[in-house]
């Protein structure tokens, strides 16, 4: 009996390092086999997403099948259109008939006038142009005040009128185009290209009656805004 107690204890004692070295292999094992914190499973990188500046096309999303991550594809070129020109949003034989809100003021407005009454200078605004030749308008290609240039719209871009005779009445045109005047009115036709400097006018005495005022552009179907001062006094 004490042969056999001590040798299992012999038995015990050899086969215990073998079994700890087995342990420790199958744990190191099972280590390798798992992730770490320091190598964590990284899924695939989306498409980043961002909101379009105003007026820049919008990105194009990525294809369903897996995208390559990191890598955004080129939007595909769109035009832009043009901002409306003052041509497209005002028909000329329509909308020039009345006062039109545009820019903050009013454009194409008539204007009634009497001697005396109130003597400070008046201003009125527009866009210039048009498709018929200005000498078509006034009848003629030259007259007394100036030759008659440019194209202008079928309708009058003003109405003056005129309660009583005026001594003296001017008007001045002020763009940063060159432009071109047509005034009909009791009397006949008057004409003007260069009054001061690029910008026309007339002064003068005036007939009491209705004018009706073209302001023209040099070229056909050219559209400038323009200014005419109205002046009762010499400068």
């Amino acid at each position: 009996m004490p042969h056999s107690a001590t040798l299992r204890r012999v038995l015990f004692w050899t086969a215990l390092p073998l079994a700890i070295a087995a342990l420790g292999s199958a744990t190191g094992a099972i280590a390798q086999a798992q992730p770490t914190l320091s190598d964590p499973l990284q899924p695939a990188v989306p498409f980043p997403t961002e909101e379009p500046e105003p007026g820049e096309p919008a990105p194009v999303e990525p294809p369903a099948a897996s995208p390559s991550p990191g890598v955004r594809p080129e939007a595909p070129v769109q035009s832009v259109p043009a901002p409306p020109s003052p041509a497209s949003q005002f028909p000329r034989s329509t909308q020039r008939r009345s006062p039109t809100p545009f820019g903050g003021s009013t454009i194409f407005e008539n204007l009634t006038l009497t001697p005396g009454a109130d003597p400070s200078p008046k201003t009125i605004r527009g866009i210039s142009g048009g498709p018929l030749p200005a000498s078509d308008v006034a009848g003629r290609p030259e007259t007394a005040t100036g030759p008659c240039l440019g194209f202008v719209d079928t309708q009058p871009d003003h109405i003056l009128t005129l309660t009583a005779p005026f001594e003296f009445l001017s008007l001045q045109v002020q763009s940063a185009e060159d432009t071109t005047l047509v005034v009909k009115g009791p009397g006949g036709s008057w004409c003007n290209d260069n009054y001061l400097s690029l910008n026309p006018g007339i002064a003068g005495q005036w007939l009491p009656g209705r004018y009706e005022i073209w302001i023209g552009s040099h070229r056909n179907n050219g559209y400038f805004p323009y200014v005419i001062r109205v002046l009762q006094q010499p400068e």
